[in-house]
C-alpha cells in the first residue's frame, strides 16, 4: 500500500501546527521578556546616561564662571583740568652771526660744551681794527691840546671866537670817531649772550667770512617753555601761576610740572583759542627744543567724581564701556568719560555710585556670564553664581509657567533650557516634544506599541 495517503499527512500537518505555534510563543515570552527587561532597566540605564551627560555639563557650567576683580564705584577727589597739546622751545635760543668781515683768529669754546654769560666764543683778526683804535686816540689827544690852547687864549680875550669853535668841534668829532674804533674792534670778539649749550661751527680759525654769516647757535635748556592754546571759553579759568601737568611720547611713564608763566593779550580770531606760555624744570637736560607734549592744565578740586581704573574701560570705536555685575552676572554699560589722573577716569555718564565695575577679566566675560569676585571678599557686595540657591527673584520665575508669554522676544540660554528639561525630568513630568525626548525612551515606546499592535 501506499504510505503516502491522507492518513499519513495529517500528523505532518499537526506536527507543523505545532511548531509554528512553540516559534510563535518563544517569540512572544522573548518580546515579554525584552518589554520587561527594559522597564526594569530604563531607570538604571536613565541614571546612568545622566551621570555621564552631567559630568561635562557641570564642567561647562563651572566653566562659565568666571573669576574676575572688581570694584564698588564710589565718589572721589579729582582734579578739573584742561588739555591740550604744546610744542616745547628752549628758554633762550640764539643764533650767532659775523657783525664784521674778517679772517677768524681764535674759536675759543668746545663745540657742544656748556658755557657761561660773557665767555669769549670767537675772535677776528684785529691788528688793522687796533690800529685805528690808536690812531683815533692820537687824534683826540692832539685835538685836546689845540683846544686848550684856545682856550686859555679866549679868556684872556686875545682869541677869536670863530677859531674857538672850531677847535671845540675838531675835538668832539675826534672823540666821536675814537668810539667808532673801539665799536669796531668789539665786534672783532663775540661774547657769549647768557648760560647755555653751545651748538656746532661749520667755519676753522683762518677762514674769512663775510658779515652776518651765521657761526654757531648757543641754546638755554633750563627751564624748558612750552607754548600752547587753550579754547576761549576758560580764559576766565587760567591765570598765571597754576599748574599744569606735560606728557611726552618721547619719554613715557614720567609726567613734568610746569608753571602758567604768560597769556597772551588777544584772542586768535581764526581759532576762537588764547596763546599760553609755561616753564618746565630742565635741569637733567632731558625735554628738547621742538616735542610735542600732552598738556593738562590743572584748573580746580572736583569731590563727587565717580573713578575708575584705567583698566576698567573698554572702547569699541568711539564708544568707551564698562562691565558692571548685578546678581552675579555681568552686562556691559557705555559710559562718558571725563579727566584722567594717576590711573583713575573721571565716568561724567552711564553709571552710579555704589555699582559693581569689572577692573579685570573681562576678555572672557558676555552678557549675562556667571561671575565670582575674588578681591571683594571684606566688602558688603553679593555676588550669585550658578551654584548657588536662586534668588527671589528666579524662585518666582520657577514656579511660574514655563510658557513664554506672546510677543516676548527674549531667548533662553542653551544652559537654561537643559536645567528645566532636567528639573521636569526628576518631577516625573513629560519634557516638551523636540527638546526633553530620549533616545533610550523612544525605543521602548516603539517596542512596546509593536508588540501590542501584534
Amino acid at each position: 500500500m501506499d504510505s503516502t495517503g491522507p492518513e499519513s499527512k495529517e500528523p505532518t500537518k499537526k506536527l507543523n501546527g505545532e511548531r509554528i505555534a512553540l516559534i510563535l510563543g518563544g517569540i512572544l515570552i522573548g518580546g515579554l521578556v525584552i518589554v520587561f527587561g527594559l522597564k526594569m532597566a530604563t531607570p538604571i540605564v536613565k541614571k546612568a546616561c545622566q551621570s555621564i551627560l552631567e559630568v561635562p555639563d557641570k564642567g561647562a557650567r563651572e566653566a562659565r564662571v568666571i573669576s574676575v576683580e572688581a570694584m564698588v564705584v564710589k565718589p572721589g577727589v579729582i582734579s578739573k583740568r584742561i588739555t591740550t597739546v604744546g610744542k616745547l622751545r628752549a628758554n633762550e635760543f640764539v643764533t650767532i652771526r659775523s657783525e664784521m668781515q674778517g679772517r677768524i683768529k681764535e674759536i675759543a669754546f668746545k663745540e657742544g660744551s656748556m658755557v657761561n654769560k660773557g665767555d669769549v666764543l670767537i675772535r677776528f683778526d684785529d691788528e688793522e681794527l687796533q690800529a685805528e683804535l690808536n690812531k683815533s686816540e692820537a687824534d683826540v689827544e692832539y685835538r685836546q691840546v689845540r683846544f686848550g690852547r684856545f682856550e686859555t687864549l679866549q679868556t684872556k680875550g686875545l682869541g677869536r671866537g670863530t677859531e674857538f669853535d672850531q677847535e671845540r668841534g675838531q675835538l668832539n668829532m675826534a672823540k666821536a670817531q675814537l668810539e667808532v674804533a673801539k665799536a669796531k674792534l668789539a665786534k672783532a670778539t663775540i661774547y657769549a649772550p647768557f648760560d647755555g649749550k653751545i651748538g656746532l661751527i661749520d667755519v676753522s680759525v683762518g677762514a674769512i667770512v663775510d658779515s652776518q654769516k651765521e657761526l654757531v647757535t648757543l641754546v638755554d635748556f633750563d627751564p624748558m617753555k612750552i607754548d600752547f592754546k587753550i579754547p576761549e571759553k576758560f580764559i576766565h579759568d587760567i591765570g598765571v601761576g597754576q599748574t599744569a601737568e606735560v606728557k611726552l611720547d618721547s619719554i613715557p611713564n614720567q609726567v613734568f610740572q610746569a608753571t602758567v608763566e604768560a597769556i597772551d593779550s588777544r584772542i586768535d580770531p581764526q581759532t576762537h583759542s588764547i596763546a599760553v606760555r609755561a616753564t618746565i624744570p630742565n635741569e637733567d637736560g632731558k625735554l628738547q627744543t621742538g616735542l610735542f607734549g600732552s598738556v593738562s592744565v590743572i584748573i580746580g578740586i572736583k569731590n563727587d567724581a565717580l573713578l575708575v581704573p584705567e583698566s576698567a574701560i573698554g572702547r569699541e570705536g568711539d564708544i568707551e564701556y564698562v562691565w558692571v555685575i548685578v546678581n552675579g552676572k555681568s552686562g556691559r554699560k557705555r559710559v562718558l568719560t571725563g579727566t584722567r589722573e594717576n590711573g583713575q577716569v573721571e565716568i561724567t555718564a552711564g553709571l552710579r555710585p555704589n555699582e559693581i565695575v569689572v577692573t579685570s577679566g573681562q576678555l572672557k566675560l558676555g552678557e549675562g556670564t556667571a561671575v565670582k569676585v575674588s578681591n571683594l571678599g571684606g566688602e558688603n557686595v553679593e555676588v550669585s553664581d550658578e551654584e548657588d540657591s536662586p534668588t527671589k527673584e528666579e524662585t518666582s520665575k520657577q514656579q511660574a509657567s514655563p510658557k513664554k508669554e506672546e510677543g516676548d522676544t527674549s531667548q533662553e540660554s542653551t544652559e537654561e533650557k537643559l536645567e528645566s528639561s532636567q528639573e521636569q525630568e526628576n518631577k516625573g513630568q513629560s519634557p516638551k516634544e523636540g527638546t526633553g525626548d530620549s533616545f533610550l525612551a523612544k525605543t521602548r515606546d516603539f517596542l512596546v506599541n509593536k508588540f501590542k499592535g501584534q
